[in-house]
């Protein structure tokens, strides 16, 4: 099978300017509702934003509203960072959000208690999801051998960031669930303890560098990983992946609900 890649051509800016950010957000607050008001007005209101907001009148949960809106929230600090027109968000035939221009890109992804956000200059797949003991029965469906007896020596926890990687590799790549899960292969980089004090990363426990090849490479012993970065991150319960074609060394950032609304 043989797997999508992007190669984007190099901004002119990117010698100066990083070419992703990440950021992320407690929707925690969002349950109070006094706050999920104001915080609904500051979404734009017409073209793809509206369908958004008619999707958020429809929710009945105020955990599903609070995600929805938290991820909402940060596409607009996206748009808004990256100096792009709000009426060039659109939605493709995937269902995944874009940018018309095809010069900005950006991926949302939420999960328990926290929504993130990656923007840039390149294409890029994020994943957020909490810590689910477990799910062995889920690995042996969907997992390649290999990444089975990984989970089985290193625990319930290798499961997590396996999934977390492959799914940021699938929003990347924009295919989705038409990409076999077990058509490729995570090997998890080794975890390093963050020694960052910048209080914006504060929540950042560690980090690995992860790499992604095809599982039909699997026997070869001289076999080479898919031409993307993927870097990890563990917070408390959750771990995070970030996939792109571009190598980053940018820590995300961990934003407040106000710290959204002062944008």
């Amino acid at each position: 099978m043989n797997l999508p890649t992007i190669s984007p051509s190099l901004p002119a800016s990117a010698s100066t300017q990083p070419l992703l950010r990440c950021c992320l957000t407690s929707v925690q607050p969002l349950l109070d509702e006094k706050l999920y008001e104001k915080a609904f007005s500051f979404l734009p209101a017409d073209g793809c934003w509206a369908l958004r907001k008619k999707k958020l009148l429809r929710l009945q949960k105020p955990e599903d509203r609070a995600l929805t809106l938290a991820a909402g929230l940060l596409a607009r600090l996206a748009f808004l960072k990256m100096d792009v027109n709000f009426s060039l968000l659109s939605i493709e035939k995937n269902g995944k959000p874009a940018i018309l221009d095809e010069r900005h890109f950006f991926n949302l992804s939420h999960s328990g208690s926290y929504a993130a956000c990656v923007y840039g200059t390149y294409p890029c797949g994020i994943d957020i999801q909490k810590h689910t003991p477990d799910r062995f029965h889920v690995a042996e469906r969907c997992f390649t051998p290999l990444e089975q007896k990984k989970i089985r020596e290193e625990g319930a926890q290798c499961f997590t960031r396996i999934w977390t990687v492959k799914e940021s590799y699938l929003k990347y790549t924009g295919q989705g669930i038409r990409i076999p899960l077990n058509s490729i292969e995570v090997l998890p980089g080794r975890l390093q303890q963050k020694t960052d004090e910048n209080p914006a990363s504060r929540e950042i426990l560690s980090e690995a560098e992860t790499q992604i090849f095809s599982a039909e490479s699997s026997s070869s012993p001289e076999r080479s990983p898919l031409p993307v970065f993927v870097r990890e991150f563990a917070l408390n319960d959750y771990w995070l992946a970030l996939t792109s074609p571009v190598q980053t060394k940018q820590s995300p950032v961990l934003l407040s609900i106000e710290e959204l609304l002062s944008v």
